[in-house]
């Protein structure tokens, strides 16, 4: 499937970073293989003082501490975690470092109120994109490569 990824150097707590993607259709990019990590880490550009959330965070699975994407679905195979990653606690969401080798993750807290600031990126189906409100040069477009099969 394809996506289409708009960075946002508005500085907001998780939530909020959240709630604006979907106020335009979309969602906290979801990171799933390392080009796509490289992809989304280097849409921002000349922005590079500042961590960016993505839709990776802490949730109650099954009884226990898990680290789920926004659509659901459950980390998966990919990580890129910084040294000293993940930290465990509550209300802990993930966000790429600027500071750190081709923005590693590190875990924030993401409540609604004291959480830290960051900036973000927000995915949408390549489809979305195609529509004409939301073909603007802001939206940057990658297509996933298909997954290769082990014979």
């Amino acid at each position: 499937m394809s996506y289409c990824y708009q960075y946002s150097n508005h500085q907001s707590r998780w939530m909020d970073a959240r709630n604006r993607c979907k106020n335009i259709g979309a969602d906290l990019a979801k990171i799933t293989s390392r080009d796509v990590q490289d992809f989304v880490f280097h849409l921002r550009l000349n922005q590079k003082s500042f961590n960016i959330w993505i839709g990776l965070h802490q949730r109650i699975v099954d009884n226990r501490k898990s680290f789920v994407w926004t659509d659901g679905s459950h980390l998966g195979n990919f990580t890129f975690w910084s040294g000293g990653e993940p930290r465990q606690g509550q209300n802990i969401c993930v966000e790429m470092l600027h500071n750190d080798t081709n923005g590693r993750w590190g875990t924030g807290e993401c409540t609604p109120t004291t959480s830290k600031h960051s900036s973000y990126v927000c995915q949408k189906g390549m489809f979305s994109c195609l529509l004409p409100l939301c073909h603007t040069p802001e939206w940057q477009s990658r297509e996933t490569p298909p997954i290769a099969s082990h014979v």
